[in-house]
């Protein structure tokens, strides 16, 4: 049975949210590819306040909402961290951008303070980095990270700076680390 008043709960937070417009059209063409959309909001009423969050805050988000199934199910459970499954690159990406959504959500909704936000954000970076240096088969090689990366204060438009430090043949060093770096590209702006 679905909760009374939820269709008014959704019609008052898009009335609160920075983009009205651009929400109600998002929820539109979400519920087209979503059509239990409904009852998904219905099982739980701050499901409505993190969607209308997300939807008014970022298109980038909304399109991921719009064309991966799973990441309603980040929504709906923002204390657990997707899985990380980085077998290929393609997987890296997508779990970073399904990682992204949940930290956003959180930040938007007021679950998580600056702070917790940039070393969260510096966290995403690092598991990046390690899955990175796994994909390319990266041995014998450390990667640190500068400036907000390393003070853990990373912003969503940040770039990562990372320098490289290895033990081994100079060129194979070289090597390791540009295919780390086009890896981890994939996800971040890499300096």
């Amino acid at each position: 049975m679905a909760r009374p008043g939820v269709r008014d709960e959704v019609r008052d937070a898009l009335e609160r949210s920075a983009a009205p417009a651009a929400v109600a059209a998002a929820l539109v063409q979400l519920g087209e590819g979503h059509p239990d959309l409904d009852d998904w909001l219905d099982d739980d009423p701050d499901r409505v306040t993190r969607l209308v969050a997300v939807l008014a805050a970022s298109r980038a988000l909304t399109r991921l909402l719009e064309s991966r199934p799973e990441a309603l199910a980040v929504l709906a459970n923002l204390e657990a961290r997707p899985p990380l499954d980085a077998v290929t690159t393609e997987r890296l990406a997508e779990w970073k951008r399904l990682e992204l959504l949940r930290l956003a959500a959180r930040d938007l909704v007021g679950l998580d303070d600056l702070s917790t936000v940039g070393r969260s954000l510096a966290d995403l970076a690092a598991d990046v980095l390690a899955s990175a240096c796994r994909l390319a088969g990266a041995e014998g090689l450390a990667v640190i990270g500068m400036g907000k990366l390393g003070g853990r204060e990373l912003n969503y438009s940040s770039d990562i700076d990372i320098m490289f430090v290895g033990d081994g043949a100079p060129d194979a060093l070289e090597s390791s680390a540009r295919q780390v770096m086009d890896v981890a590209r994939t996800c971040f702006r890499v300096d």
